[in-house]
Parts: structure tokens; C-alpha cells; sequence
């Protein structure tokens, strides 16, 4: 499983972060995935991070960490390396952990940087996280003895609810049953959120067992009136995979006409109805087994990499990946995202801009800029994909 993280390239020493291109972050063979929790009180700040390498090992990299009260990188005071004795090799292939202890610094820092940096290249892959965000808790969940380090959560999987202090009060405990909807095409104006009626409201103390009641979005905040807390999606158990067949159906509303929709959505016989439309599309059978292929990958990628307080094929990020595919290039600027897709064959220039829009139910959910020249593009984009070109 992948999660999407914020991988950002930085010149060494310390300083400011280059826009350079990290389309990386999104494509299927990226050289590492890294992530990591933070957990914070009024006297203690600790890290535990998870890192993962593709392409190599842990040992053609060190890691090191800033500690800065600005987003560019600009302002450090506190920078160094996290011991190899702090980075432990976990079960799975290529698969490490770490934590960090930067209680000394906890009145003082607001972003910090956590870089793996090639011995012999330097390249550097660095993840930051505002330490005053939203999701920054005294709290965490641990699967299996590791920190969770995804957004989301399988039914059939249980979470234990540590924290820094066992004495720690109860946990409140949100949960939404609410089927948020799938995102508006990028050249229409999106309707604002209405209020969501909660559905459980609950509590758990340290070192109890999280055991999902129902599947939709969870969160987590250290006392009633918190402004801070965890978010949870709890999904099916083949997630981020798209395996149920209602869940095979449901992405196909972006490239469907609105009778197509609503035929695909007549009937108990889902398989059908699924077989009935592709096979319309496109009568090549090899050429609807690839597109069909193609098309769930980008899904199934979707999924992965932008859950946020839905599944990621529901999100803005999530929709253009889908359609598009992964980026040419990707530009981060902080609060914002843009996407730029190259196309060589008649050298046009394609460029979707994201803004960060974190609210209590997700931390790092982006939100599209609409534009109506979008339309341009969306419908020849969608025409590729039904007949089997993209």
C-alpha cells in the first residue's frame, strides 16, 4: 500500500524550497515513499516515521532533519541527523522505521523537514509538516505494533489508540456514515459542503482497541472542543483495490453519458449492466480489456495516493489523475499544487492548480481551481477514453 505524501526537493544546505519538478510523487515506480506521525503535547514533541525504498537500500541514504518557524525552509534553528541506531528494519522488504525526540523544541519550532538524502547523488526527498496542524494530537494509532501511518482503514482491520501520556483523558470519537459525493468536473462551479449530521459519537481510552462500527469517516480529537484531531476513512477490505463490483461501477460516472449513468444503475445484475456498457463502448474485446485495465489502475492509484475524507477516486486530485493520468511535471508552493501535463504530439501545455483546503475531517484534502476553459481539454480527454485511445 502507498499513501500520498508531500515529497518536496530541497538544495542543501537548508534553505529554500526549489519549485523543481516532483512528478515522482505520482508515478507507479517512485525510488521511496516516506511518511511520518506527529505527536505533540504542551511539554513533548515526538516523530515516528516509516520510509520505504524501490530502487534502493537504506543504506545509500542518510537522514536528516530542520527544525524552522517558516514553510520555505528559510529560517532554521535547529538541523541534524537522525542516528542509524533510531532507524530499525521492519518485516516487509526495504521497509524502515524511525522515531525522534524533538521535546526540546516544542515551544519553539513550526514546521519541521525530515530529508533522505542520497550518499552518493545527493538527491534529497524531503517531507515537511506544519507542527500547529490541524491533525498534530498527543495521540496515534498503532496496527499490527506499528504507527498507522494511513489515512484510511479496512473493516476488518482494528487499530490500538496510543498516546504519549497512558494517563491521557478519553478520546472522543466522531463517526459519519455520510457517502461524500465524487467531484465535479474541473470546468464547473463546485456546490459548498452541506452540514453532515453525526452518526456515533463515542470514546476510547489509551491502549484501547479501535473496532470499526460501520464504514465512512472517523475522526478523532483528544477532548469534545478540540480543534485538532485524527481522521480515519473506513473503507472495504480490498482497499485501495477496486474488487466489489458496486465499487467497479461507481468510478465510470466521469466518462459516462447521463442515459449511459442511469442504465449502468438499473437492475440488481451490476456485472450486467458493467459488461453491457464496455462492450457497447467498445465491441474490440482486446481493446476493452486494456482500457479497462488502464482505467481501474488509475483508480486504484487514485485511491492510494489522495484518500482524504473520501476514496481517493472522489477527490479533485483524484478525478484529474483518472482522466489524465499522472503529471508531466508537479510544482508545490506550500498552500498550492499545480499539475502540468505536457503533450508532445501537438505541444500543448495543460496545468491544473490545487489549494490546500485542510478541514477537521481531513488534514491534506486540495481543492481545485475551476476554470471553464477546462472544457476544452475534459470532453476530447473523456472521448480518448471511450474509445479505448487513452
Amino acid at each position: 500500500m502507498r499513501t500520498r505524501l508531500l515529497l518536496l526537493f530541497m538544495i542543501l544546505p537548508w534553505g529554500l524550497k526549489a519549485q523543481l519538478n516532483q512528478s515522482f510523487k505520482y508515478q507507479t515506480n517512485p525510488p521511496l515513499l516516506h511518511s511520518f506521525v506527529v505527536l505533540k503535547s504542551d511539554s513533548e514533541l515526538q516523530v515516528m516515521g516509516e520510509v520505504t525504498f524501490f530502487k534502493e537500500d537504506m543504506l545509500q541514504y542518510r537522514a536528516e532533519y530542520a527544525l524552522t518557524n517558516d514553510e520555505a525552509g528559510n529560517t532554521v534553528f535547529s538541523a541534524g541527523v537522525i542516528p542509524e541506531s533510531q532507524i530499525v528494519q521492519r518485516e516487509q522488504l526495504g521497509t524502515y522505521g524511525y522515531t525522534l525526540d524533538l521535546s526540546a523544541y516544542v515551544k519553539e519550532a513550526t514546521f519541521l523537514f525530515i530529508s533522505f538524502i542520497h550518499k552518493e547523488t545527493n538527491e534529497t526527498y524531503t517531507i515537511y509538516r506544519n507542527l500547529n496542524g490541524i491533525d498534530t494530537c498527543p495521540f496515534y494509532f498503532e496496527r499490527q505494533f506499528i504507527p498507522h501511518q494511513y489515512p484510511y482503514l479496512r473493516n476488518n482491520d482494528r487499530l490500538k489508540i496510543r498516546a504519549l501520556d497512558k494517563r491521557m483523558a478519553p478520546i472522543w470519537v466522531y463517526g459519519y456514515k455520510s457517502q461524500f459525493p465524487q467531484a465535479d468536473p474541473p470546468m464547473l462551479i463546485t456546490k459548498a459542503q452541506a452540514n453532515i449530521p453525526v452518526d456515533t459519537v463515542f470514546t476510547l481510552l489509551v491502549n484501547d482497541t479501535f473496532i470499526p462500527p460501520f464504514e465512512g469517516i472517523f475522526i478523532f480529537k483528544p477532548d469534545s472542543a478540540a480543534s485538532t484531531g485524527r481522521s480515519l476513512l473506513v473503507t472495504n477490505p480490498f482497499y485501495p483495490d477496486v474488487k466489489l463490483q458496486e465499487k467497479v461501477r461507481e468510478p465510470l460516472v466521469y466518462i459516462t453519458t447521463k442515459e449511459e449513468w442511469e442504465e449502468l444503475n438499473q437492475g440488481t445484475d451490476i456485472k450486467l449492466q458493467l459488461d453491457k456498457f464496455w462492450l457497447a463502448l467498445l465491441p474490440n474485446q482486446e481493446r476493452a480489456k486494456s482500457t479497462i485495465k488502464a482505467f481501474y489502475q488509475n483508480v486504484s492509484l487514485a485511491n492510494e495516493l489522495f484518500t482524504t475524507y473520501k476514496e481517493g477516486w472522489k477527490t479533485d486530485m483524484g478525478m484529474i489523475y483518472i482522466i489524465y493520468g499522472a503529471p508531466t511535471k508537479v510544482l508545490n508552493y506550500g498552500t498550492k499544487e499545480e499539475w502540468i501535463y505536457l503533450s508532445e504530439e501537438n505541444n500543448s501545455v495543460l496545468s491544473f492548480t490545487f489549494v490546500h483546503a485542510p478541514t477537521l475531517f481531513s488534514a491534506s484534502a486540495y481543492s481545485l481551481i475551476r476554470e471553464k476553459k477546462y472544457k476544452n481539454s475534459w470532453y476530447p480527454t473523456i472521448d480518448l477514453w471511450r474509445k479505448g485511445r487513452k
